[in-house]
């Protein structure tokens, strides 16, 4: 349990230091298999902007590390669901107070289990929400660039008519 973490903020680091770097590398590298099943459509592909193509591409993946995030998260609860479910009945059926006493800090660390599992979601879904501030940012700036380098030539008017 305490690897996946240590896995998990190991992928929250390449995400932000990889991502805008080169998304298709990471997208290759680090979410292939996942990617491919929630971008079935690369609603990117045919972007022509280099600077839009790149937030486009940051924007799904982003939002496919979310899933990839949402299923690890439920894999873990689900994990700790089963243990809990299973130490609940050795409890019934324990008849020795050492056992009972035992099978309780269990219980007591699954509990602290959960809550290293909430905790870890509240910070994915700072990070996610982090990266579409930025990445609206970016957009907002971009469009504001585009429109302070567009050139106005009034339209010729012609006297007399």
């Amino acid at each position: 349990m305490y690897n996946d973490f240590g896995r998990a903020y190991e992928n929250i680091q390449d995400f932000n230091n990889k991502v805008l770097e080169d998304p298709q590398s990471f997208i290759t590298d680090k979410i292939g298999e996942t990617y491919k099943k929630y971008t079935l459509f690369d609603r990117c592909e045919k972007i022509e902007s280099t600077q839009i193509k790149t937030a486009c591409m940051v924007d799904m993946i982003t939002y496919v590390a979310q899933e990839q995030s949402i299923q690890d998260h439920q894999k873990n609860l689900n994990e700790v669901s089963k243990t809990i479910a299973e130490l609940d009945t050795k409890l019934r059926n324990s008849k020795d107070i050492k056992e009972s006493q035992d099978i309780a800090n269990a219980l007591a660390s699954e509990s602290l289990k959960i809550q290293m599992i909430q905790a870890s979601i509240e910070a994915d879904n700072k990070i996610f929400e982090l990266k579409r501030r930025e990445k609206e940012e970016q957009l907002e700036q971009m469009h504001s660039q585009r429109i302070n380098n567009f050139e106005y030539v009034p339209i010729p008017i012609q006297k007399g008519q």
